[in-house]
């Protein structure tokens, strides 16, 4: 169960939630509201928490003129979430394992049809 609770600088960092499991309630609060007809404050809630829902959308644009042009400001990189992507060594070695594994099963193949 998720609720929302007072933030407490004194709570100890075990005790405290990261930004996801916010986003998380939040998420399902927008839903609590929307289906209550509360459109407003699911709307107002949503773009709080940076949420793309039925009552709330996102704009991405590619450079800063961009959002210039459209009278927008980008908001803080860091308050975005974001699943990091695998970085190029990562995808080398994952392509050499799965090239040498191949190459294994051929092998034993042979082996076992002649």
């Amino acid at each position: 169960v998720r609720q929302r609770a007072p933030m407490d600088d004194t709570l100890p960092a075990s005790a405290r939630t990261g930004r996801h499991l916010g986003r998380l309630w939040a998420r399902e609060e927008v839903e609590r509201l929307r289906a209550a007809g509360r459109i407003r404050e699911a709307r107002e809630l949503a773009v709080a928490w940076q949420l793309v829902t039925p009552v709330s959308g996102a704009v991405v644009l590619e450079n800063e003129r961009q959002y210039q042009e459209a009278g927008l400001e980008p908001v803080d990189p860091e308050t975005v979430p974001a699943i990091p992507e695998p970085g190029t060594k990562v995808l080398w070695l994952i392509g050499l394992g799965w090239l040498l594994w191949g190459r294994s099963r051929r092998r034993a193949a042979r082996r076992r049809h002649g």
